[in-house]
Order: C-alpha cells, then structure tokens, then sequence
C-alpha cells in the first residue's frame, strides 16, 4: 500500500514540474524587463511578473536597435577612440567665416587720393588742362599748314599732350571734380601773356609753309620754357600726392618738347631723329 500510495504521488508530482519549468527559461535568457532602455519606467499598474505589456516578447527587433525613449540630446554614444568635439564648440568660428576682430576692424580707411582737390590744386590742374588743350589746337594747325619736319613735331605734341590730358582729367574725377573749371589769370604777368598769345594765334593762322613753321616753332620754344619754369612752383604748392607726382611725370615731357623745337629753331631741316625726340 505505501508504495502503491508513492508512486501515485508521483505521477501527480511530474506533470505539475514540467509546467513549471518553461515559466522560468524567459527570465533566465531575455533580458530584463526593468532594465530594457526602450520601456523607460514602470507603470504602477504593471504586473509583479515583470513581464511589461508593451514589451512584447524578449526577441523583439526593438531589443537591438536605438531605444525610442533615449533623450534627443544625448545624441549617440562616440565610438572609443573617437576625436572629440570640444575643440568645435559654439564659440569658435566656423571656417570663412569674418573673425571678431574682423568686424571690430571696419571699413577700410578710403586712400587720400580719393579726396576732393583743394581750391589751389584744382587751379593747377585748370591751367594744365588749358596748356594740354592749347598745344593740341596749335599742333593740329601745324599739320595742316607746316613743313614735313614741322608737321612731324606736331604729330609728336598732339600724341602726348592727348595723353596727359586724359591721366589729368581721370585725376579730377577720381578727386571729385567732375568738370575742369576754366583758367583764370591769377596775376598781371598771366592776363598779358592771354593777351600775346591770342594775338600770336590769330597771326598763326594767315601764315603757311616756312613763314608758319617759324612763328610756330618761336611759340613753341617761348611757351614750353615759361611751362616749365611754371610746373617747377606747381610741383613744390602741390598738396595732393597724385597731383604731385603727374607733374613730375610731365616735366621730362615738356622739357623733350622744348628741346626738340629749338634744334628746329636753329635748323628748320632737322630731323626729329634728334636725341631729344627719340627719349619719348
């Protein structure tokens, strides 16, 4: 009787181990349900179990991929090894882009020849303006009414003068002065060369062939010297450091024209193959 009585507990006892045996493999190969990063806190109402409802079973894809609760500012985890981001803070600059001490810096400072030319600049610049477009009218007349040796000095006046002219008046517009004003005698010895050179001019014009070519030349001659005694103040009264340095530049100019004319004043056949000529 008491093994008969054994071994029906027995048989009672094994069912009820084999039950019990599979409740206890899924806590002991998934992962806990407390700790998943995905599920954030427990609610109160969950079960004693551990067993979360929305946690679904313990091979979910959700249990190897990014926990959707993770905080948007964590960002993810730098692999080991990784450079740091520190040195790329919010502070510093960002390639190209202009420095603080870029904007501290301002505007560049304008260049002083962009500066409006004084009352006497600007009437140095009026009477070279004058000389430049008296020298082109009296050439040009020359070309028509000269010798070949005359007309090709003439050619060689116009060239240059034409030239000077443009760098002068590019200079007056650059220093604000749209419009070149007229030249005004400044003195008595001024207002009396007006006077016999437009009695000189108006002579000019009734001459041709070698009576023209020798007014003209003592024009020329008389003209240039008093020009270049002229540019010599000019240059010393200057204010303007660009005004300065185009007399400079057209003292050498005038000085080849003087020369070139007054080998013409002693041989009306001269070549303007001469020394004076060939520097231009």
């Amino acid at each position: 009787m008491k093994l008969r009585a054994f071994a029906v507990i027995a048989a009672l006892a094994l069912p009820a181990v084999a039950s019990a045996q599979p409740s206890s493999s899924p806590s002991s190969n998934g992962p806990s349900t407390g700790s998943s990063p995905g599920t954030g806190p427990q609610s109160p109402s969950s079960p004693s179990s551990g067993v979360s409802p929305n946690s679904g079973p313990s091979n979910s894809p959700s249990s190897n991929s990014p926990s959707t609760g993770a905080s948007p500012s964590s960002g993810p985890a730098a692999p080991s090894g990784a450079p740091s981001n520190s040195g790329a803070s919010g502070n510093s600059p960002s390639p190209g882009a202009p420095s603080a001490a870029d904007n501290d810096a301002g505007p560049t400072m304008p260049s002083r020849q962009g500066a409006k030319l004084s009352d006497a600049d600007t009437k140095i610049v009026a009477h070279l303006h004058h000389v430049n477009q008296m020298e082109i009218t009296l050439a040009k007349q020359a070309q028509k009414q000269g010798t070949a040796h005359v007309k090709d000095y003439a050619s060689t006046i116009v060239t240059d003068h034409q030239r000077a002219d443009r760098d002068l008046t590019n200079l007056a517009k650059n220093h604000k002065v749209a419009t070149i004003p007229a030249d005004k005698p400044q003195s008595d010895a001024d207002r009396q060369d007006e006077k016999d050179m437009t009695v000189s001019v108006a002579r000019l014009k009734t001459l041709k062939g070698a009576d023209f070519d020798k007014e003209y030349i003592n024009m020329m001659v008389t003209g240039h010297d008093k020009e270049l005694t002229r540019i010599d103040t000019s240059i010393s009264a200057a204010n303007d450091p660009a005004l300065k340095t185009m007399l400079q530049s057209i003292k050498p100019v005038l000085q080849r024209h003087a020369d070139a004319a007054r080998d013409l004043q002693k041989s009306p056949q001269a070549s303007l193959d001469t020394p004076a000529m060939k520097q231009q």
